[in-house]
């Protein structure tokens, strides 16, 4: 009763494993498609929205990062036990592995290019408010230069 005890939940954690493996990896898939077909939008307003979609995501990669930590423990897990798909599991561990780096530095890359765009948008606009005030306070000088003389 021991031993099949034991093999149901040696069963049941490789079910979790693969389980949470495929529901990680549709989430990368679902966010990899958002990502590669994200281009930077030209003016500040849209690129806030974008800056605010990716703040959205930071944090469901902070979990998804977690889940990913649990199936690599359970496939560890497992692996002690040196179960019959030992090579199955080795392969879903690494492949799940390398999509998640594979996103991280897509993600990272647009966030880096994006952190840019809006870096270059807030400089245009700090220079056209500096150029209007430059051309206000010229008018200031220009109205009150005859009064000294």
């Amino acid at each position: 009763a021991g031993e099949r005890a034991r093999a149901l939940e040696a069963g049941l954690a490789l079910y979790t494993m693969l389980s949470e493996a495929g529901a990680c990896g549709l989430w990368v898939e679902e966010k990899e498609q958002w990502l590669n077909g994200l281009a930077l939008p030209e003016r500040l307003e849209d690129l806030e929205v974008v800056q605010q979609r990716f703040e959205t995501l930071e944090p469901e990669m902070n979990a998804l990062a977690a889940r990913i930590t649990a199936v690599n423990d359970i496939a560890e897990q497992l692996l002690k036990a040196k179960p019959p798909g030992k090579d199955s599991i080795v392969t879903t561990q690494k492949q799940l592995n390398h999509r998640w780096q594979q996103f991280r530095t897509l993600a990272d890359g647009k966030k880096a290019a994006l952190t840019s765009a809006l870096s270059i948008q807030n400089y245009h606009l700090e220079c056209t408010e500096t150029q209007a005030w430059m051309r206000e306070k010229t008018k200031v000088i220009e109205s009150t230069q005859g009064l000294g003389n």
